[in-house]
């Protein structure tokens, strides 16, 4: 091209001296001719004949050109036919496009692949082809970006959707040409349709995540050996299981034999070639030796693997951890073994009775129970009846039915007669299986002599029945004595208050004084030692009348008012508003349960204060739940005295009698009586700090209508 170029420059310098020269002539008159020297003449002819020579030798140089041009212009065209047949070969999709990304020609895959044909495909730019369906913003960076800095791309991935063919994910593959002759560029651009491939990838992707996760997902360790001996895969749960992770067991040559212990390795080795000959292995267990040293019990089931023309690929393996299951297998062992041993010892017999069958199965205690020998004994259920005492057959018949039949548990006691003629009490427990449709298939239950218990039983009833009827009599003697010893001190006590009202001097006085206050105090242990023996002899009953819970709060002020006014310590008392006019129960038993709180909050308490306080916990139209409190700042008390408060005679310590008085009754009464009533009483204690006492009780409510002018009980002990 660039030779062609200089030729033609020549020749137009050529043609224009030789118009200049002719210019010059005409411009000459013919009158003027004769004016130029020979010289002139001479030179200008030389002039001409120089350029006739250069003219000649640029029109040699055209014609030599011109027999290369047509020298070259058949074999170009050989080679342009040969590379579109190549071109039209290739089966993937593939345009050649100029410098201006304009399509000079493309492959018959193309045309058939993305559905054109050739007049609306070359000469159009590529952007255009198909409606613009390759304007893709990769494409052009491909061949605007990537080509002008270099000549090729590879595998460059395009996700499109194509108007002619829908959604394709093509790989672009670009090669930029430079012409030998003309020295201009072309492309060759390839295409790849990988969509199905893709699809492929992700689906086999997927199906191996998917089997990873399973396969990961499950406790069990599961591995593929190749036919080598090679570990071509194993699951995660190789490293939970053994403490090797699954790149160690891939390094590990004759794999999985290096993880099983020596004692158990021929075994196994033994039970893999038997297995891989019938293509698949029932379990067999073995110990595995772990990467901490520790032993651990596995079971594990082979399967040979074939390709699909038959050919083993290996064999899969899983192997499972049945560490528990063996401890739990031994432990089981030897709960049998301590359960013969123990059924021997106690003398439980133990049976298994097959109910669809009627096949009763005994051990060798339950012969030595019946006095029999298993010859004599026939293995049925009607045969296990005959033993029975005739007197207890029918009931445990009809027992056993209804635990046959789901109504109860079988939990009963009969005598059986042995062939010797002596009597024994068995006791039964029995449990009932069942199948799926909750049909009784075996009962399962044991047996053992219980005839020393019942001995002992009903010699422990004898004595019960003789120790109550003891006690009774006690009681009903202390009640008596208490009555009888109450008149007379009723009767000192009122005659030591007329003595009290008469002239005395003060020495009299004192000792009047001293005898009125013992008085009073034996009077008060006769009334608790009475009220204790009436409620043990069960003759102690309450009352049932409407009364006024602010009245029976009113007493107890006024009774230990001035008690609390002599110690110098402030007296408390709250009553919710909430509460009823009227309610219905005991008012005297309530204030003798309320005094007895009251009296031992006085006696502890030397500073500080007493509240008592009544609350409303719950109501109802028909009844309310009191909670009485009794909080003192007294002594106080520990876990340990406070453990035995509320028994008979029981007080805080032995000095509590000699420093404060009492007989430790008073709370034990009051416990019994606030039972009596249907309600709870507790104690909380911090030595030093005082008590609180607080009673909770549901006292029947008496309705507002029925309480207006009804004559409330008097309370006053």
């Amino acid at each position: 091209m660039t030779k062609k170029v200089t030729n033609a420059g020549r020749v137009a310098d050529l043609r224009k001296k030789a118009e200049e020269i002719a210019r010059k002539k005409e411009a000459q008159s013919p009158e003027n001719l004769e004016l130029l020297s020979l010289e002139e003449t001479r030179q200008m002819l030389r002039e001409l004949r120089v350029h006739q020579i250069e003219l000649e030798m640029q029109n040699e140089v055209l014609r030599r050109i011109h027999m290369e041009t047509e020298a070259t212009k058949i074999p170009a065209d050989e080679a342009r036919e040969y590379a579109e047949g190549m071109i039209n070969t290739v089966r993937e999709p593939l345009i050649v496009l100029d410098q201006d990304l304009r399509v000079l020609t493309a492959s018959r895959s193309f045309y058939e692949f993305f559905k054109v044909s050739p007049e609306e495909t070359v000469g159009q730019l590529i952007y255009d082809l198909g409606n613009k369906q390759w304007d893709i913003p990769k494409l052009r960076e491909l061949l605007e970006t990537i080509l002008s800095q270099r000549t090729t791309f590879d595998d460059y991935e395009v996700d499109h959707d194509f108007a002619t063919i829908g959604r394709r994910i093509m790989l672009l593959n670009a090669r930029q040409i430079q012409k030998v002759l003309s020295k201009e560029r072309i492309i060759l651009l390839a295409i790849e349709d990988i969509t199905v491939r893709k699809q492929t990838e992700k689906a086999l992707k997927e199906s191996k995540e998917r089997f990873s996760a399973i396969a990961d997902y499950t406790y069990d360790w599961e591995n593929w050996v190749g036919t080598d001996g090679k570990l071509l895969w194993i699951n995660s749960a190789v490293l939970p299981f053994t403490g090797y992770s699954a790149d160690e067991c891939r390094a590990m040559t004759d794999f999985p034999f290096p993880l099983i212990d020596e004692a158990d390795r021929d075994a196994v080795r033994q039970h893999l070639a038997t297995a891989i000959q019938g293509s698949s292995g029932a379990n067999v267990e073995f110990r595995v030796r772990c990467k901490d040293g520790r032993l651990k019990w596995a079971g594990i089931s082979w399967q040979t693997i074939y390709d699909s023309e038959g050919v083993s690929m290996g064999h899969r393996s899983s192997i499972r951890d049945i560490t528990d299951h063996k401890q739990v297998e031994e432990a089981l062992q030897q709960a049998v073994s301590r359960l013969s041993l123990a059924t021997c010892a106690g003398g439980v017999g133990i049976w298994d009775y097959d109910v669809v069958n009627n096949h009763l199965k005994w051990d060798d205690q339950m012969y030595v129970l019946y006095g029999i020998k298993p010859d004599q004994f026939g293995g049925t259920y009607e045969a296990w009846k005959v033993g029975f005492y005739p007197d207890d057959l029918q009931r445990v018949d009809i027992e056993i039915q209804m635990a046959l039949r789901g109504e109860k548990e079988l939990d009963t006691e009969f005598r059986v007669v042995r062939p010797d003629g002596t009597i024994r009490n068995i006791r039964a427990l029995g449990i009932v299986q069942r199948d799926a449709a909750g049909q009784p298939t075996h009962m399962i239950g044991t047996n053992w002599d219980i005839t020393a218990s019942k001995q002992t039983e009903e010699q422990l009833l004898l004595a019960r029945e003789a120790a109550e009827v003891a006690n009774l009599a006690k009681s009903t003697f202390l009640a008596n004595m208490s009555h009888e010893i109450r008149t007379p001190m009723s009767g000192m006590l009122g005659m030591t208050e007329l003595l009290l009202g008469t002239s005395l001097t003060d020495k009299q006085r004192n000792f009047a004084e001293k005898i009125r206050t013992s008085g009073k105090a034996l009077l008060a242990i006769l009334n608790d030692i009475l009220d204790f023996s009436r409620i043990n002899a069960g003759k102690l009953t309450l009352e049932s009348a409407p009364f006024s819970m602010e009245e029976v709060m009113e007493n107890v002020v006024n009774i230990f008012g001035s008690q609390v006014a002599k110690k110098g310590i402030r007296l408390q008392a709250t009553i919710d508003p909430k509460l009823p006019a009227a309610l219905h129960g005991d008012p005297l038993r309530l204030t003798q349960v309320i005094n007895n709180l009251m009296g031992n909050a006085v006696k502890f308490t030397q500073a500080g204060a007493i509240r008592l306080t009544v609350k409303v916990r719950r109501q109802t139209a028909t009844e309310v739940e009191l909670e009485i409190s009794v909080q003192d700042t007294g002594i106080g008390m520990t876990e340990e005295e406070l453990s035995r408060l509320f028994t008979v005679f029981g007080q805080a310590d032995e000095s509590t009698t000699r420093r404060f008085g009492g007989t430790g009754l008073g709370l034990a009464i009051s416990r019994q009586l606030v039972e009596l009533m249907g309600g709870t009483i507790r104690a909380e204690s911090t030595p030093g700090k005082g008590s609180v006492f607080t009673v909770v009780l549901s006292v029947p409510v008496v309705p507002e209508v029925m309480a207006q002018g009804l004559p409330l009980h008097p309370v006053k002990p």
